[in-house]
């Protein structure tokens, strides 16, 4: 056997040699797996060093010749010369290793292909006797057991995970309980938690061992923190774990030691009194030492930590942070209080995780990873760096599980964190056994996932296998590999090849790319499970896909919503104020639901006055629902699912944490509020939860609820609910006792309306939460309902705890408990009388109890329970009797509104949330009459101007008289109503079409009227009370509608159940929103092969959506419920434009076809068949070589825009074809060259094939044509013998029988004609021809002209001077108000003290900046850069930089008050902004042509020689007029030739006849291709010429922007070869679109940027062209001044960008940075988006006259470049030299 397997890879192997017999041992994890007598390397290069570790790299072959590569110091992977094996001497060497007595060779099962040799897989069914099998087998799965047969044959034990089955149809009864016991608590419980999604799915069980993510296992041990435990950690697990030293007080968010309630740390520094002790009064030192003294005299470590109380606090007016006391001749001072802390910084010690790891690793020579560097050197304490900002670690400190407090400190076992506690090898190096938390008896529900079902281990498992945080198996290309294999698997095999198409177009409208999730590298079943939803759906409902997808935790990550919290939660935990993460807002509504236009059904925008489209949506709706996406966190982390990380769960959907969550209401996107058309909670019937529909989940043992939350402390385990007697009618629906016993049920809904007895409990209370029958515990679950922010009669509510708090309760709801006096003016209140804690009640239930025990209620100050049984247990909120004002607080400026409670407790203010210091503002939809200006009108004027209101609310009846229809009432009524009400007495009821309306009194209409209404379009019924509520400012007109909430803004009713409703509400807005039905049936039919589908055909797709249904010739596909994607996709595949043959002839007709099924398309039609010893399908990289793989997708954006329209034809007619975006040269070579490849050598990495290296044999020698040994599988379709007919079924296999008679012909002779061919080979020539032609790429019909397409000239000799312009997208909007910070010397006001205010948590630190000069007349003086930019820094000061601030993409100058109105572009929107800053045309005066594009037209027109590049892009920024400009498209790699291994000669030739010269009424789709192809082939000839004979001078960092300008270096260089004056170059660098993380994320950025710049300067210098180079960033917009909460920022408008080269006029900052960052500043539009004062237009005009525009040219090239004045942008300005 082998001595390592395929399961060792990216595992490492010590090697150690003894000195005395010169043998060496090599270790994996510290256990013995072979001894050698040398350790040789197959290179010379190198040498194994005595006692050093080493990586096993991916290439490792355990099968018959064998081959081991281990990873060297300089990170090359080398092999070793010979192949290490495991005999019997080796097993001797160690008692380290178990080893077991084995049956004979032929009582195993064999695997795989069934041949017996080493790496073989074999399986022993049987077992082995207990005789030889020791009772002490290791704990540790990673220690090596190894077996001896009888003849001598060595197996080593092959470790699998086991998974069981557990989905929606099949849970496991025990929910995985068994699993955890057998493993003494180290596997988790898989019992899935219960959620939206498989509720209805649950059971509940009482079997044994049942578990739940209540049940543990905990250690009953202790253990010390000392520096031996914390290496011993590190030596078994490999986890980063240490004492940190080195933080400090200064600059880090620590308040000062005397702040009441503050854990404050100090450290005994000297056994002698301070040497200088710092001065404070005597008042403050007493009060602090004596606390010391008392913390001093228990601790057995130099470090204490101490409490000061409000009181104390008191009397210590005058601490700092920075003191330093003497305490009984010893000296004490004031450090950090994480200072010596115990932290596992595993997740720091990531590469991509802290930034100065890429730093280490990309410097030259690579530095040592400055997080694992301690632990390596057998250090335990980690040394925070001094140059380091604080708040990095203050920052991220919440991401590193802790340990303990301080070094040597002892803990409980049970406290360490899971990843260290629950890992097997830490539990056997300290000898901990755990206990189970659990007893006998307990019950619970038991709940499944979709999908979740067994593995088989040993089947295929060198190709599949998990991840798991306790070691991996597989290398991370290997993990990669696997999901793209599933698949590619199904794709080829699936019977169900409609759904598996549908669920791939969904795929990519709701994308997600691993590239934005962290760790993704390892995920399978993270990312197939997401892709999984389109899958089940694919025939299902599209709002069953939004509701997934939005809940997804990969969307959450993917999209930064998760851990998104609302302002009130970031403001009451960290004292910032920052807003909700917008991301997900935004992209829902653009890219999900309902786009960026609002649309017609049949797809066309609909228009303004001016002949605009109207946009849907604006930043304020956006700004909006992004408070209803706070509380997203994922759930809580279980077994039986890939586990990647310790404590993280990717699989089941996110929940919602209810403090997290917004509670005000929000806007909807049509004029209403989200919860609109909602029955108020008022209205709810009395007795609810005793109604027909009232809904009860199971809780089993456990009596704590999940979708509400109770506040109590110490309560009796049997007052925490309401106990049922056996005689109520809702025990007897709980219990459903059939058979004598109680028959549970997960949930129970009551189908008829329930006696009530007041001998009965519940029928003494206003609501329930939970209740027990028997020994089970059920949760009431409360219908959907809203509460309105203003109502009458609001009453006073107190918390029972101390502190701000008092505030408005409505008296008609069940919202607080009771408090009872003795009398009205007492000060106590200390009587609360409750049928079980956390009971609510009225404030007219409370009354009455009160009232009943002789008391009252009163004004009391403070609630002191003294009483014996009563529930005194309560927390939360106690209903005081005085009566409480609700208030608005209004901004003068945009007129949202804040809830402000002034409540009648006069000895407790409000909550900060709802005091007049609330920044909780949400827009309100005023009336006619508008809102307060400056002047506040009636209302009174606050400190900052704002408006504080007293208000009116009216409740009114709308309509007097039946309305005229449905959509009337639809439009105007916004109340929902609980029921139909009983009209059998006096009551009357009419129905009309589309309404019916009934009235209690007889009168319609009056406010007891309620509407049943049905809305057609979206098949929905609704019940509407006739009444509207206004709430009007009292002494005016104004008023607005009265908003609802779903949310509870009393804080101990925070709920789980409210925010899921709000979210279930906010879902319906986007899916029922009228651009929805167009707009996702346009995407796709995209999908589907329609890239410009006409109106009517949209149409007819919609009304499918719409309706739900599609009939056709007698059958009815969909539901009929709205939003059916089966109808949909019926629709589409069923319409006469898919089906009539007429419309292939339609020049616009049809699409480009997507590259990967291209490829897929092959293998099916012609039969690719896998061989038997490898029946996996492996594709390597084709998201890099053809563009395109699943699970591989690069942004949200999906692989290309559905609006991309390139050059050419398709621009021309006004069309798009969205797939030609990722159809540049290289991707069109690949593309060919693999399915030449696959055709000619079957499917392998040789020969410029698709395959993986790991699949199939390595040897690239026999990739000769006809010849299959080098790959996995081969096209195995068997064509008719004659030559005629073989084409011609090809015809119809590849095109569907379009290809012309003119290509038929051309194929035909090709494989008749010259040299003899046999049929095999002329079968493949065959196949690679139809396979290049247009028809097989479009999906039209080609007419051809006879002639080939004109080819390129070369250039003629240079006569100009050379110039080169390069343009570098930071790609997501750069956050440059953080590259470009005001610094000092500020006129007006400190301006970096003003930054820092707005910018709050996400500020630069100044101590992170270096300082420039703005040298032009700017608000400051000095700038400061950020440190890690430090080269932009030095080009800057000497004059080969410069910043233009402000700047951004515009129309025309705008002000806030018009700049929606007067601009064009969609604000705010990656691809808008992206395509308008290439484009900079934004009338579209040069339709689809970019800046450069255009520049380098009117170069090439007066006689330049030109060339434009762009290097992993897209070419947008380069196209100009059709057949003028000459676009290059290079990867990082250069350019692969074209068919060099030609299977006939003169192939190539062929392949550009067949792709010649097309009439105009040719398929526009397939003329792209040919064009395309024909340019790619010749240009990568060009550019391979070239590059092998220019290379760089300089190292290049191997980073994307480093290869890229390596690349761009590379092709100046070769300038002369190609004969070129003018070089215009477009780059991308991604990762900039930073909604969470900005800091730790432009850290890491800018660093790679830097040394990037770094480099490509050098090399200009070197070539002496740094004076003839301008290189001008770019970006898609600037980034929100204002924080997000997750430490992010949002998209923005204007930023500031910079200009690097050799002639420029540097060293200034040009344009004018804003003196007023806030949101009085009069180009803030809000939240810190700032309106740009320079436009692109104008400083790229004096760009273009240096590359050698004239002025005449300058219009064209910037079409909306008059609409500014760019007098301060002209050359001379700009430059040095005269061009």
């Amino acid at each position: 056997q082998a001595a390592f397997t395929l399961k060792d890879r990216a595992q490492e192997i010590r090697f150690v040699q003894n000195t005395t017999t010169n043998l060496w041992k090599l270790y994996q994890n510290g256990y013995l797996r072979t001894v050698l007598a040398n350790v040789d390397m197959a290179s010379n290069s190198y040498t194994i060093a005595n006692d050093n570790s080493y990586e096993i790299c991916s290439r490792l072959i355990d099968q018959r010749s064998g081959r081991l590569d281990i990873r060297m110091t300089d990170g090359r992977c080398q092999a070793m010369d010979n192949f290490p094996l495991v005999t019997r001497e080796t097993l001797l060497q160690s008692d380290q290793v178990t080893t077991l007595t084995l049956p004979a060779i032929s009582d195993f099962k064999v695997l795989e292909d069934g041949i017996l040799g080493m790496g073989t897989e074999l399986v022993l069914e049987d077992g082995i006797a207990e005789a030889d099998c020791p009772v002490d087998l290791p704990s540790d799965f990673r220690a090596p057991v190894f077996g001896v047969t009888p003849s001598g044959e060595v197996l080593i034990h092959d470790t699998h995970a086991l998974l069981e089955t557990n989905n929606l149809t099949d849970v496991l009864t025990d929910g995985g309980g068994s699993a955890q016991e057998d493993s003494l608590g180290i596997t988790l419980c898989s019992n899935v938690p219960r959620n939206l999604f498989n509720d209805a799915d649950c059971e509940y069980s009482e079997v044994s061992n049942v578990c739940d993510e209540t049940t543990n296992y905990y250690f009953d041990a202790e253990i010390t923190l000392s520096h031996e435990t914390l290496q011993k950690i590190y030596n078994v697990t490999g986890r980063f774990v240490y004492a940190i030293d080195g933080l400090v007080t200064s600059g880090s968010d620590v308040d000062p030691p005397c702040t009441s309630g503050t854990i404050s740390r100090w450290r005994k520094t000297s056994e002698t009194a301070c040497a200088v002790e710092t001065a404070i009064d005597s008042t403050s030192k007493m009060t602090l030492s004596d606390l010391i003294r008392a913390a001093s005299s228990t601790a057995t470590f130099s470090l204490v930590d101490i409490t000061v109380s409000s009181a104390g606090a008191a009397m210590c007016p005058d601490a700092s942070l920075d003191i330093s006391i003497t305490v009984d001749s010893s000296c004490w001072e004031h450090v950090h209080p994480d200072l010596f802390g115990v932290y596992d910084l595993t997740a720091w010690a990531e590469l991509g995780a802290h930034p100065g790891n890429q730093v280490a690793a990309r410097a030259v020579p690579p530095r040592r990873n400055p997080i694992k560097k301690w632990a390596e050197d057998g250090l335990s304490t980690l040394v925070f760096p001094g140059n380091h900002p604080m708040l990095r670690w203050d920052d991220n400190k919440s991401r590193f599980p802790k340990l303990g407090s301080y070094l040597n400190q002892v803990v409980q076992f049970n406290d360490l964190p899971s990843s260290i506690r629950l890992d097997p090898s830490v539990l056997a190096a300290f000898g901990v056994t755990p206990v189970s938390s659990t007893g006998d008896g307990f019950r619970t529900v038991v709940c499944g996932s979709p999908g979740e079902v067994a593995n088989t281990p040993h089947s295929m498992a060198e190709s599949f296998d998990l991840a798991s945080y306790l070691g991996d198996t597989r290398s991370n290309s290997e993990f990669r590999q696997q999901r793209a294999t599933v698949w590619t698997m199904i794709a080829l095999n699936s019977k169900d090849q409609l759904r598996q198409r549908t669920a791939w177009a969904l795929a990519q409208l709701l994308a997600i790319s691993p590239d934005a999730i962290g760790g993704t590298n390892q995920l399978t079943e993270m990312l197939l499970g997401y892709y999984d939803i389109f899958v089940r759906h694919a025939f299902g409902n599209y709002r069953d896909v939004l509701r997934e997808v939005s809940y997804s935790p990969m969307m959450g990550e993917m999209l930064s919503y998760r851990n998104s919290r609302s302002s009130m939660s970031v403001y009451e935990s960290t004292g910032n104020f920052a807003f909700a993460d917008e991301n997900y807002a935004r992209e829902v509504m653009q890219l999900f639901s309902i786009g960026l236009v609002t649309l017609n059904l049949d797809g066309t925008a609909q228009l303004d006055a001016a002949g605009n489209p109207i946009r849907t949506y604006t930043n304020d709706d956006i700004t909006s629902y992004a408070r209803a996406w706070t509380g997203f966190i994922r759930d809580s982390k279980r077994g039986n699912i890939e586990e990647a990380s310790a404590s993280i769960n990717r699989i089941d959907p996110m929940v919602i944490r209810p403090d997290y969550r917004d509670r005000f209401p929000k806007t909807d996107l049509s004029g209403g509020y989200v919860g609109d058309k909602y029955p108020l909670c008022v209205d709810l019937p009395q007795h609810a939860f005793l109604k027909q529909g009232a809904t009860y989940r199971m809780l089993g043992s456990n009596p704590e609820p999940y979708l509400i939350s109770d506040t109590w402390t110490d309560a009796p385990e049997d007052d925490d609910h309401l106990t049922l007697h056996t005689s109520s009618p809702l025990y007897a629906k709980l219990c459903n006792n059939v058979t004598g016993v109680c028959q549970w049920q997960a949930t129970v809904t009551l189908d008829r309306d329930l006696d009530c007895a007041l001998s009965h409990d519940e029928c003494r209370v206003d609501t329930l939460r939970v209740v027990r029958v028997v020994d089970n515990f059920f949760e009431y679950v409360q219908r959907p309902c809203v509460e309105l922010a203003y109502y009458d009669s609001a009453q006073t509510i107190k918390p029972r705890r101390r502190g701000r708090g008092s505030m408005c309760g409505n008296p008609l709801l069940p919202v607080a408990s009771d408090a009872c006096c003795n009398s009205v003016a007492e000060n106590s209140a200390d009587r609360f009388m409750c049928n079980y804690v956390g009971e609510r009640m009225t404030y007219g239930r409370a009354s009455d109890r009160c009232e009943n025990l002789g008391l009252t209620t009163c004004s009391y100050r403070r609630l002191s329970p003294n009483c014996g049984n009563c529930c005194k247990w309560n927390e939360g909120y106690h209903w005081h009797n005085q009566p409480c004002t609700i208030q608005a607080k209004v901004r003068p400026s945009d007129g949202t509104v804040a809830i402000v409670h002034a409540s009648g407790d006069a000895t407790n203010d409000a909550p900060d949330y709802l005091s007049t210091e609330s920044l909780n503002f949400f827009r309100v939809h005023w009336a006619a009459s508008g809102y307060p200006d400056a002047s506040c009108g009636s209302c009174g004027v606050l400190a900052n101007g704002e408006c504080l209101c007293d208000m009116t609310i009216s409740e009114t009846a709308l309509f007097t008289s039946l309305p005229n229809s449905a959509e009337e009432i639809l439009n105007a009524l916004h109340i929902g109503a609980v029921a139909i009400p009983d009209t059998t007495n006096s009551g009357r009821s009419w129905n009309r079409r589309g309404f019916s309306a009934y009235s209690t009194s007889g009168l319609c209409c009056d406010q007891d009227t309620v509407f049943k209404v049905f809305e057609s379009y979206s098949q929905r019924t609704f019940l509407l009370k006739n009444v509207v509520s206004m709430v009007q400012i009292t002494g005016s007109t104004m008023s607005f509608r009265n908003p609802p909430h779903f949310n509870s803004l009393i804080r101990s009713n925070f709920n789980r159940r409210d925010a899921q409703y709000e979210t279930e509400a906010v879902i319906d807005t986007y899916f029922y929103h009228q651009n929805t039905a167009p707009f996702i049936a346009t995407r796709l039919m995209q999908r589907f092969g329609f890239s410009n589908p006409s109106p009517t055909f949209v149409e007819s797709v919609a009304e499918a959506f719409q309706s739900g249904a599609k009939r056709s010739k007698g059958l009815t596909f969909g539901s009929g419920r709205y939003g059916d994607i089966a109808a949909t996709v019926a629709a589409i595949v069923l319409h006469p434009e898919a089906t009539a043959p007429c419309l292939d002839s339609d020049p616009s007709h049809g699409s480009l076809r997507e590259p990967l099924l291209k490829v897929i398309a092959v293998m099916r039609a012609l039969e690719f068949t896998p061989f038997a010893t490898t029946p996996l399908v492996e594709f390597s990289n084709l998201e890099t070589v053809i563009g395109m793989m699943a699970h591989a997708i690069p942004t949200v954006f999906s692989f290309f825009l559905p609006e991309h329209s390139p050059p050419g034809v398709v621009s021309a007619a006004g069309l798009v074809a969205p797939e030609a975006q990722i159809m540049t040269s290289p991707r069109i070579m690949g593309l060919m060259n693999g399915l030449f490849s696959l055709i000619k050598v079957g499917l392998t990495h040789c020969d410029t094939g698709f395959g993986s290296r790991a699949a199939g044999a390595v040897n690239c020698n026999r990739a000769t044509e006809g010849n299959f040994g080098s790959s996995s599988g081969q096209l195995m379709y068997n064509p008719p013998t004659d030559r005629q007919g073989m084409v011609r079924e090809l015809n119809m296999l590849l095109t569907g029988g379009r290809l012309s008679d003119e290509s038929e012909q051309a194929i035909l002779s090709a494989v008749t004609t010259g040299a003899p061919l046999d049929d095999a080979k002329a079968a493949r020539l065959a196949q690679q021809l139809v396979i290049s032609t247009p028809e097989f790429h479009g999906s039209g019909v080609m007419i051809r002209t006879g002639e080939n397409r004109p080819e390129p000239q070369e250039n003629p000799t240079p006569v100009n001077p050379y110039k080169a312009v390069i343009q570098i997208m930071l790609r997501g909007g750069v956050d440059s108000f953080n590259l470009l910070v005001p610094y000092s010397g500020c006129t007006g006001m400190d301006m970096y003290d003003h930054y820092a205010d707005v910018r709050q948590n996400v500020a630069m630190a100044k101590s992170r900046l270096r300082t420039i000069q703005a040298n032009t007349n700017q608000v400051c003086e000095t700038f400061g850069i950020h440190e890690n930019f430090r080269e932009l820094r030095s080009l800057y000061n000497a004059g080969d930089a410069l910043f233009v601030s402000n700047v951004g993409v515009m129309t025309k100058p705008v002000t806030k008050d018009n700049y929606r109105e007067e601009t064009r572009t969609d604000l705010f929107a990656h691809n808008a902004m992206q395509a308008e800053i290439k484009r900079l045309d934004p009338y579209n005066s040069a339709r689809q042509t970019g800046f450069l594009g255009r520049l380098s037209d009117a170069l090439k027109s007066s006689g330049y020689k030109t060339r434009a590049v762009a290097i992993d892009a897209s070419t947008e920024a380069l196209v100009g007029k059709v057949d003028v400009a000459e676009i290059f498209t290079v990867d990082q790699d250069g350019a692969t030739p074209f068919n060099e291994e030609e299977s006939v000669s003169g192939m190539t030739d062929l392949i550009k006849e067949i792709n010649g010269d097309a009439v105009e009424t040719s398929n526009l789709y397939g003329e792209t291709w040919s064009s395309n192809l024909i340019e790619a082939i010749y240009k990568t000839d060009v550019v391979n010429d070239v590059l092998s004979t220019n290379d760089v001078t300089v190292n290049f960092p191997n980073t994307g922007i480093g290869n890229d300008l390596a690349l761009v270096a590379r092709l100046i260089k070769a300038r002369t070869d190609m004969k070129v004056e003018r070089d215009f170059f477009y780059i991308e660098m991604g990762g900039f679109d930073t909604h969470s993380d900005v800091e730790e994320r432009l850290d890491l950025l800018f660093s790679e940027l830097n040394v990037a710049v770094r480099a490509f300067v050098d090399e200009m210098t070197v070539q002496n062209v740094w004076e003839d180079v301008t290189v001008v960033q770019t970006s898609d917009f600037g980034r929100t001044l204002t924080p997000n909460s997750g430490e992010g920022t949002d998209h923005a408008w204007a930023g500031n960008v910079w200009m690097l080269g050799g002639n420029l006029n540097g060293g200034r900052i040009l344009g004018t940075y804003p003196d007023r960052l806030d949101s009085t500043g009069d180009l803030n539009v809000g939240r810190g988006r700032l309106i740009p004062t320079t436009s692109y237009d104008q400083f790229l005009g004096g760009v273009a006259e240096w590359a050698g525009a004239t002025n005449a040219q300058l219009d064209d090239i910037l079409p909306n470049r008059g609409s500014f004045d760019s007098t301060a942008f002209s050359m001379t300005q700009l430059y040095n030299v005269a061009r």
